[in-house]
């Protein structure tokens, strides 16, 4: 599975990425608990729908995950709402783990 994920907006409105892994590049284990990550932060930011008129400061998180040839992406803005703190949780996981992959 590939997974990226990107940030974009606050004051500067600069994209980066955050992430881009493929968990084929990892050990086993490593890449059972990013896919793993990767499906629990999907259903935590889905849960956290999309405003329809988001502020242009928050910060926005693009999660693209792909398995084989189908891609699906979610997107999450963080208004720090409490249902926010599940999804930090756990993109902060899935980028420390993908620190030790790449």
């Amino acid at each position: 599975m590939k997974i990226q994920i990107q940030q974009r907006g606050g004051f500067a409105g600069v994209t980066y990425t955050l992430v881009d892994v493929d968990s084929d590049d990892a050990d086993p284990a490593q890449a059972v608990e990013l896919e793993r990550l990767a499906h629990q932060v999907e259903s935590a930011a889905s849960r956290n729908a999309k405003p329809d008129n988001p502020g242009a400061d928050f910060l926005t998180y693009d999660i693209t995950l792909q398995e084989g040839d189908r891609s699906r992406t979610v997107t999450v803005v963080d208004d720090d709402s409490p249902s926010m703190v599940q999804v930090r949780s756990v993109l902060e996981q899935i980028s420390t783990l993908a620190r030790s992959v790449n």
